[in-house]
């Protein structure tokens, strides 16, 4: 449990308090005015991405530890992929939009790849992504030294 912990805390916090803090009207997906909601409020937001990441593994161990059919545990897997793409889809508009609360509203608001935003987004993912296969592996590793047991 200690990779995805530091996963969590190492990658995942700072590019979550990064994305809040330089652009946070995208983060809110300019729902609401970022100039409303204290700049405190990153720490909330940070916590709970963490809180999601660590849960989403203990809670894939627990199952694999129950005896969970793979394909099954696969399903699921894909299924959250799933609802986070369509979820991407229905709000891509004000994902690949970025500006303050006003500009976005007003029609004024800059195409992702425009700003930097476009750019940080693609190397925070990469980042990412490699961390998250990295800590799986050594997850997996770790899996079969213990069933060897």
């Amino acid at each position: 449990m200690l990779l995805p912990v530091l996963y969590a805390g190492i990658v995942l916090a700072p590019m979550t308090a990064y994305l809040y803090l330089a652009y946070p009207g995208w983060s809110w997906l300019y729902l609401v005015p970022a100039e409303r909601i204290p700049s405190l409020a990153v720490i909330p937001a940070v916590g709970a991405a963490v809180a999601a990441v660590i849960a989403g593994w203990a809670a894939i161990g627990r199952l694999i530890i129950l005896g969970v059919e793979r394909r099954r545990i696969l399903a699921g897997l894909a299924g959250g992929a799933l609802l986070v793409a369509v979820l991407g889809f229905v709000a891509r508009e004000r994902l690949t939009t970025v500006g303050s609360f006003v500009e976005v509203h007003a029609g004024r608001g800059l195409p992702l790849f425009e700003a930097k935003l476009g750019y940080v987004l693609i190397a925070l993912g990469i980042g990412a992504a490699a961390a998250a296969f990295f800590v799986a592996g050594e997850l997996r590793g770790d899996a079969r030294k213990a069933s060897v047991r």
